[in-house]
């Protein structure tokens, strides 16, 4: 993978009542994918998600307007 290229997020419906869909589209690692209200409270977390296409279940939120956090997990590894 090279981190250079970029990948793209869309999460539809917005707004959703019943289940929403993540589709990351692009290049990309193992990621986490963390969802939190506008508090900082984690609603939802899953991570090591290799799928380009998550089912998020919204219908377990009040609601209200959310955070959507998805971290690229990348190894470094550095030798001489």
């Amino acid at each position: 993978m090279q981190l250079n290229e970029p990948a793209t997020v869309n999460v539809f419906p917005n707004p959703a009542s019943s289940n929403a869909t993540l589709i990351i589209n692009g290049k990309t690692a193992p990621v986490n994918i963390i969802i939190s209200d506008l508090n900082g409270k984690v609603v939802w977390k899953k991570n090591n998600i290799e799928e380009k296409q998550i089912d998020l279940p919204v219908q377990n939120f009040s609601a209200g307007l959310y955070f959507v956090f998805i971290k690229l997990k990348v190894l470094i590894q550095l030798s001489n």
